[in-house]
């Protein structure tokens, strides 16, 4: 049994992919009966996260853990022996996200006791995130985050997210590429309940994510309005996820503009029986995001059989297109109108971008199928 201890700032909800990957993650690593995950962070309601994504794993919390290096000393004198243990008795390190003074707080102790570190950077060194404060980020590596790039290996979870990591290239850490997916029993059909819905004409987009630029929501907008104003269905958007309230103020102006109020709904975060409902209700998933390492929401659309309109910044957009499972448009197209609309126009076509979603996680985002080249990452760091 190989213990992994992994590590992320904090559990909360709203931080999205890298807390719906790690949970997982842990919750397959326990199925898998070879790996003892436990999770060391910094804020989260505990029992709301295993109850929430249905993992029995150890979570260490440590109550008001300060999250960046200028705020840093309180904690380690009160809170360092504490990771310090977990490590020593740990086989493996696994961190996740890279811009968190406890991700570098675990490295410097890892590295004093001789432990292998893993780092999941869930898209901190892609070059469109590096280009996000670029200063104060490669400060960062090159003063305090310097142990960084020597670590032990990197899991990336798309081919995508590795080449366009460019920062890393010269790291001498090993490099795997292993995505996080949902879990087997998760992937479902539904689309024939779909198809049938689609007779009344009323058809539901599903934006589930943060409401943030990074994500383009306002694109969702004009694509709505566009479609509106170019078709006889009845289409209507849900915005499911958490967002800044000046930022979701910002976004219902906009729909007021626009003249597509009545037809979209902010239905705010959402837990894991409604994500399902949701995903079931809806009839496409759209995302026009500007960077996506993974897109576990992307995913979990797909999972239940919903065909995907989403940007060529998303890491799986090659997939989508080469299953046929969706449309894959320009980051820098103003509206995915046509797309969604050519998505519909046939009932065959769109009947058969169902079954390739589902087709497609089947192949390639079961995560009991990842976890069993995780573990096999584990074994490779273990005998380096």
């Amino acid at each position: 049994m190989i213990k992994v201890l992994h590590v992320i700032r904090s559990l909360d909800r709203s931080i999205g992919g890298p807390v719906v990957g790690l949970s997982r993650l842990v919750s397959a690593q326990n199925a898998s009966k070879s790996i003892v995950p436990s999770i060391f962070t910094a804020q989260t309601e505990r029992d709301h996260f295993i109850q929430r994504y249905d993992c029995s794993v150890n979570v260490i919390k440590v109550e008001d853990l300060p999250l960046r290096a200028n705020n840093n000393f309180r904690f380690f004198y009160d809170k360092n022996k504490i990771l310090q243990n977990l490590i020593f008795n740990a086989d493996i390190i696994h961190l996740h996200m890279a811009w968190d003074y406890v991700v570098l707080k675990a490295v410097a102790l890892a590295h004093r006791l001789n432990k292998p570190i893993i780092l999941r950077p869930c898209g901190s060194f892609e070059d469109w995130s590096m280009g996000q404060k670029a200063y104060k980020k490669k400060l960062y590596l090159n003063s305090i985050g310097k142990k960084l790039n020597s670590i032990s290996a990197l899991h990336f979870t798309t081919s995508f997210e590795d080449r366009h990591s460019s920062i890393t290239q010269n790291w001498k850490a090993n490099r795997y590429t292993i995505p996080i997916g949902v879990e087997k029993n998760s992937v479902m059909g539904g689309q024939s309940v779909k198809i049938k819905n689609l007779q009344d004409n009323k058809i539901k987009i599903l934006f589930l994510g943060r409401l943030n630029y990074k994500k383009q929501p306002e694109k969702v907008l004009y694509t709505l309005k566009f479609l509106l104003e170019n078709s006889k269905n009845e289409f209507s958007v849900r915005f499911v996820g958490h967002g800044d309230g000046d930022y979701i103020g910002s976004l219902i102006a906009l729909s007021k503009r626009l003249g597509v109020e009545n037809s979209v709904t902010f239905a705010g975060p959402a837990d894991s029986v409604r994500v399902t409902q949701e995903l079931r209700d809806a009839h496409v998933f759209i995302l026009p995001s500007l960077q996506e390492n993974l897109s576990i929401a992307t995913i979990e659309a797909m999972s239940h059989g919903l065909p995907v309109v989403i940007s060529n910044r998303v890491a799986i957009h090659q997939d989508v297109s080469i299953y046929e499972a969706g449309r894959v448009v320009p980051f820098g197209q103003a509206h995915y109108g046509k797309e969604v609309l050519d998505m519909f126009s046939e009932r065959d076509l769109y009947e058969r971008m169902c079954e390739n979603a589902v087709r497609l996680v089947s192949d390639k985002f079961s995560i009991n199928e990842n976890c069993k080249d995780i573990l096999q990452m584990y074994r490779d760091v273990l005998t380096r």
